[in-house]
């Protein structure tokens, strides 16, 4: 089963695939580096337009996943899927203030994490780029089922 991590963006300055493997070494988590598809010094990790791309942290493992939907089909149907989210959302204030956060984003990254099998160092990995990004593209991050948090993963409301 998967977990879903997504950093809603209002910003669209270019972050290469690159850029997250650089984060992912820079924070140093696993005993050994992970693999990244495409590596971090090839020209298509370096360009600054892609969609998809693969972290392999333990070859025992199911990868992490991670997707970038820009302004496309996907990211509305991402946004519609939040918007149905914020209505379990009790706290008015911090419904109001996500939605206009949202109307904002242009951009969505999304981690997808095995939620049985990952490692505590996969989901710190994941917390650490997110948290990065968010402050980075101007965003929020978004745990399904968890709630919602800043660019400091701080909550901006919890579901309970």
């Amino acid at each position: 089963m998967s977990a879903y991590v997504r950093i809603f963006c209002a910003s669209v300055r270019p972050v290469t695939r690159a850029d997250i493997a650089e984060l992912v070494a820079e924070e140093n988590l696993f005993d050994s580096p992970p693999v990244f598809k495409p590596p971090p010094g090839s020209a298509e990790a370096a360009v600054e337009d892609w969609d998809k791309f693969e972290i392999i942290y333990d070859t025992g493992k199911r990868p992490v996943l991670v997707e970038r939907n820009l302004k496309d089909e996907l990211l509305a149907e991402e946004k519609e899927e939040v918007r149905e989210a914020l209505q379990e959302v009790d706290d008015e204030d911090a419904r109001a203030d996500l939605l206009a956060w949202l109307d904002d984003c242009e951009m969505v990254v999304a981690f997808e994490v095995d939620s049985a099998g990952a490692t505590e160092q996969a989901l710190d990995m994941v917390d650490y780029v997110a948290a990065h990004l968010a402050q980075y593209l101007d965003g929020f991050v978004y745990e399904e089922g968890g709630g919602f948090y800043n660019g400091q993963l701080e909550p901006i409301y919890e579901f309970e």
